[in-house]
């Protein structure tokens, strides 16, 4: 009888199937790869124009309020703020929305992306001013001016059009690679005369939309419940910055280090969740307790698999901004990153499968 050691399927076994039925399939590279050469190519949408007019209204409303003697003394801490928010919004692209949402394939282009995909590094850490500085891809020198977005109602439009369009996107993303999965040359797939598969759930398009509102809900659920972990962290931030005592300095360190566990203890729960709705086509709830038990049996194994994947993702943006001063380049960039976020995808859905696997085995034993 084998052992339960010359069964087990590491992280290095999944990611490896990964990479190795990724280079097979390059047509499932094209929704990522469109995704960024768009946001390379295209011009983007600004909000500097729309700050410069908020700091012109915040200097104006500062005027009334103090007298000239207070505006004298404070002008140089007024300037630098205002530099400081003029210089924020030049780094803003609302474009980059389109790569956003839990599930979404990891992208070239977009230097914070709080995603699945790279859990520690940009969706715990970065959120606290710890993220890993990283050099982006330069963009194309064929590239437009900036298109300026000047209101507030155009910015929330354009950020809610292209977060929906985002989650569309990852769903059909997610719907091609199930597809593609369930043929016979699948990883540990059965002939297809074997497949305890219907008929309409071998069309690409069958439960699109379904999908991508319940993974439209899963990234939305993530984000509050996120804010309300965090929030209790910002009121010790703001108490320690004011009084300056021992007590509240000692608050802040142990409510960050508790804030840091607790966030990766909740986003690490929702790790397998898109496996769940996107592969085995589970509803919302269901999916979400799955992925939640699973993890929680299986903890240390899925945060091997997460660190791995956020390292190898987070050292290939790093080689993607050293090469992609060139347009040449950044366009195999470009490519290469499709190719690797399509083989990560790969990869954890392997590793969930046999993660069941497992657990369906103990199950009949006991």
């Amino acid at each position: 009888m084998k052992s339960e050691t010359a069964t087990r399927f590491s992280v290095v076994d999944a990611l490896t199937a990964g990479l190795t039925h990724a280079a097979k399939r390059p047509i499932l590279w094209l929704l990522p790869l469109a995704i960024d050469l768009y946001l390379w190519l295209a011009p983007g949408l600004s909000i500097t124009a729309l700050m410069g007019q908020f700091v012109t209204e915040w200097r104006a409303l500062a005027a009334r309020i103090y007298t000239p003697e207070q505006m004298a003394g404070a002008q140089e801490g007024i300037e630098l703020l205002a530099q400081g928010a003029i210089d924020m919004s030049q780094g803003i692209n609302l474009a980059s929305a389109v790569t956003s949402g839990w599930m979404a394939p990891a992208s070239a282009m977009t230097p914070i992306q709080a995603s699945r995909h790279l859990l520690i590094s940009d969706a715990v850490l970065a959120p606290i001013g710890l993220s890993i500085p990283v050099k982006g891809l330069d963009p194309a020198p064929w590239q437009g001016p900036a298109v300026q977005v000047g209101s507030l109602l155009g910015v929330v439009l354009f950020v809610v059009a292209l977060w929906m369009l985002s989650h569309l996107v990852a769903a059909l993303y997610l719907r091609a690679i199930a597809h593609t999965l369930s043929g016979p040359k699948a990883h540990g797939g059965l002939p297809m005369s074997r497949q305890p598969v219907v008929e309409d759930q071998r069309h690409l398009l069958n439960g699109w939309l379904p999908l991508a509102a319940r993974l439209a809900v899963v990234s939305l659920f993530a984000s509050i419940a996120l804010f309300l972990l965090r929030l209790p962290l910002a009121l010790v931030t703001g108490f320690a910055l004011f009084t300056g005592s021992v007590v509240a300095e000692f608050l802040f360190m142990l409510g960050g280090a508790f804030t840091l566990w607790l966030t990766l203890w909740f986003l690490s729960s929702l790790y397998f969740v898109g496996d769940a709705l996107a592969f085995d086509r589970q509803p919302l709830w269901p999916s979400l307790l799955q992925s939640l038990l699973m993890v929680r049996v299986n903890g240390l194994r899925t945060l091997a698999l997460a660190a791995v994947v956020n390292l190898l993702l987070l050292g290939a943006r790093a080689m993607w901004g050293l090469i992609g001063a060139h347009p040449a380049g950044a366009l195999f960039s470009i490519v290469a990153n499709a190719y690797l976020a399509t083989a990560m995808v790969m990869g954890i859905h392997f590793f969930y499968q046999h993660l069941k696997q497992e657990q369906l085995a103990q199950a009949s034993r006991s």
